[in-house]
């Protein structure tokens, strides 16, 4: 809360550092003046995943049951992932682990013109603003939205530009990465018969 200096918050980039490790950074944690923690843990299961199944390691799941007592405050563990569909329940589905799911889909207009406006430094027209909000960008995520601004201030071009830019990119990659292969020069894969 406001002005409450007993609640630590602690970041856990999972890509950088093992469930172990986290353990031991725990164990000689000084919780002195610390009554709550807080454990954010990114992109739990990794960020390029494609039907596979992910299996969770003893260590993960001991660290959530906090089975050998690392954690001796009350601990509220928030995680976040891109492909909760490809864990096994015996992280998912096994209560005390995620008591809650929380599925966050891409912003709405008003949201991507609330994190557009917010992520520039400089002034956007009241016409770019809300173009953003237009079905066409329904697909940009927060991140998109930054990459947004970042391009325009790189590259010296108006946000407009930079919307599109990144708006065909995302349509190339729905192209060629959501659409059945299709055999190349004509060829097919079924045998001919004539």
């Amino acid at each position: 809360t406001k002005g409450d200096n007993k609640t630590a918050v602690v970041v856990w980039s999972t890509d950088k550092f093992d469930a172990y490790e986290i353990k031991d950074f725990f164990r000689t944690f000084a919780y002195v003046g610390v009554e709550r923690l807080i454990l954010l843990v990114e992109d739990i299961g990794g960020v390029e995943i494609d039907q596979v199944r992910m299996k969770s390691t003893a260590s993960l799941l001991s660290l959530l049951d906090n089975k050998e007592k690392t954690f001796t405050i009350p601990v509220f563990i928030v995680a976040t992932t891109n492909f909760a569909e490809n864990f096994l329940g015996n992280l998912t589905n096994r209560p005390g682990r995620f008591d809650d799911k929380i599925r966050m889909d891409n912003p709405n207009g008003q949201a991507r013109y609330d994190l557009l406006k917010f992520y520039s430094k400089r002034e956007i027209s009241e016409d770019t603003l809300e173009l953003i909000k237009h079905k066409k960008y329904s697909d940009f995520s927060a991140a998109h939205l930054q990459e947004v601004v970042i391009r325009a201030a790189i590259y010296e071009i108006t946000v407009e530009e930079a919307m599109n830019g990144v708006l065909k990119e995302i349509n190339e990659y729905k192209k060629n990465f959501t659409d059945p292969l299709k055999p190349a020069f004509g060829l097919s894969n079924e045998p001919d018969y004539d």
